[in-house]
């Protein structure tokens, strides 16, 4: 009885499971038909992390000029990789219909969005580990701490992923989703540190709470133990993690607060 009880529980989570995985494989196999964006993707992110680390100049240290190339590594994937690509697919599949036969499927709203993000999302993750063997390569030292660099990757993965989603919902079709994105690319480009560094302190308090500001902090963090507006004292592992730990939970609020507002706002079929 208990073995029939808990076949029973244990097949629409293997079904569910495997609707999913199998809609992944589908968005993945359009990902990389597109040669476009899979140029943009794998290329942009990594030639920005070497010309950021070897254009730094010398003074500033090999494990500071490592933090900057970080950072504008996990900004660029973040952006270009993830919140692109998800605004792009999403965007197409809607108004291809896809996503409104998909729904009269068995596969929930929750099944659908988590295969559209997928493979940027994985492509993401990969990219991050490909920048640090780069770094490394080319004279790095290694990280103070990776921990703040792993919560920068996965809250950036999910806050990316929904702000695509959301974009998305007041984007007409894929071409304008050249100009719905600037927004969100404008502050991706205002949050990086060296630009934070130069605005009044009123609008950097502001800026360094926003999502992309706090992945870029986490980054530092993780390579140097040090952030460009909050000084350029290095911290040692324990004391960079711990100064971490605030930009971390409000990482993780922001991707939070995102991921609920996405079924609310979320357009699934096109008015044409």
């Amino acid at each position: 009885m208990t073995t029939a009880t808990a076949s029973a529980h244990s097949t629409p989570r293997s079904s569910r499971l495997s609707r999913t995985i199998a809609l992944a494989r589908a968005e993945l196999t359009q990902f990389l038909r597109n040669p476009t964006l899979l140029f943009t993707a794998l290329l942009f992110p990594l030639g920005l992390t070497v010309i950021m680390f070897v254009s730094t100049p010398a003074s500033s240290g090999k494990a500071f000029a490592a933090s900057l190339a970080l950072e504008t590594s996990v900004l660029m994937t973040m952006l270009l990789v993830v919140y692109y690509s998800v605004l792009s697919m999403s965007t197409t599949r809607r108004d291809d219909k896809v996503l409104k036969r998909l729904r009269t499927g068995e596969a929930k709203d929750s099944d659908i969005l988590v295969a559209i993000a997928a493979p940027s999302s994985l492509l993401a993750v990969v990219l991050m580990v490909l920048a640090l063997i780069l770094l490394i390569v080319l004279g790095a030292p290694a990280p103070v701490n990776v921990v703040p660099l792993i919560v920068a990757v996965l809250g950036g993965i999910a806050v990316s992923a929904a702000l695509g989603f959301l974009t998305s919902a007041f984007t007409i079709n894929a071409e304008a989703a050249q100009i719905t994105s600037l927004p969100v690319m404008i502050l991706a480009i205002a949050s990086q540190s060296t630009f934070r560094a130069l605005m009044p302190e009123q609008v950097t308090r502001i800026i360094d709470r926003t999502p992309f500001a706090l992945m870029g902090d986490l980054a530092h963090l993780a390579w140097s133990g040090t952030t460009v507006t909050g000084g350029f004292e290095p911290l040692d592992t324990g004391a960079a993690l711990a100064a971490a730990t605030a930009p971390m939970l409000m990482l993780a609020l922001w991707a939070v607060a995102l991921l609920v507002l996405v079924p609310r706002v979320m357009k699934w079929e096109s008015n044409r």
